[in-house]
């Protein structure tokens, strides 16, 4: 698809999705009937390969892969990879991870990025349930679960474990480095690399009573 043709359609899509690293750069627009139109400087893994997909109602990307959610809880995937998996309620891809996908029924499903070595190292991430949300960043993922708790797994995780001992959270921000985490009364909890973090807790706390989601 020519740029050209792209910004005609612009009228009828909702949202546009964008991918870019120093080489790359695609734009995936999704439209007002659920079909989706994509260009980018390359089409070597058929990324934009997208133009029979109905249905979708979020989109996500990485340098290999274009991958969409359908209304149904199926799977688009350019790769083919999770282009069998079921009952999601949320997709991410994460660049070197590789892609994950949040059941209905509080589980999750992994597709690894076969060139690196990132997705090696997520032990028991398949044996969790009761998963409220994820949140994957470069080589960790946070899990958040219904009843506030929550786990850590993947590399360099030795201080933000300690997040595993916090109870009544509703949200999380994962970095590199550190975890963050709201809890229900508005005040926040940290765990990970203290000198990483651009404010201390005792700023953040002073906006304690946040709007909450």
């Amino acid at each position: 698809m020519a740029l050209t043709e792209l910004i005609s359609l612009l009228p009828t899509v909702k949202r546009c999705f964008v991918y870019r690293n120093p080489d790359l750069r695609r734009i995936v627009g999704l439209q007002d009937d659920g079909s989706v139109v994509a260009i980018g400087t390359t089409n070597s893994n058929g990324q934009c390969e997208v133009s029979d997909w109905t249905n979708v109602i979020t989109i996500d990307m990485d340098e290999r892969r274009t991958i969409a959610l359908r209304t149904d809880g199926t799977v688009y995937d350019t790769l083919g990879e999770c282009a069998n998996w079921s009952d999601i309620v949320d997709l991410q891809c994460v660049d070197m991870f590789g892609v994950f996908g949040l059941r209905a029924d509080g589980t999750v499903v992994f597709a690894r990025d076969p060139r690196y070595s990132t997705g090696d190292h997520l032990d028991g991430l398949s044996e969790w349930s009761g998963v409220k949300a994820l949140y994957p960043y470069y080589s960790s993922v946070a899990g958040l679960f219904y009843d506030g708790t929550v786990l850590i797994t993947g590399e360099h995780t030795d201080k933000k474990k300690e997040a595993e001992n916090w109870t009544d959270i509703v949200q999380i921000w994962n970095s590199l480095d550190y975890v963050l985490g709201l809890k229900v009364d508005g005040t926040f909890v940290f765990a990970g690399d203290t000198s990483k973090l651009p404010w201390t807790i005792d700023e953040l706390n002073a906006a304690a009573g946040l709007n909450r989601p």
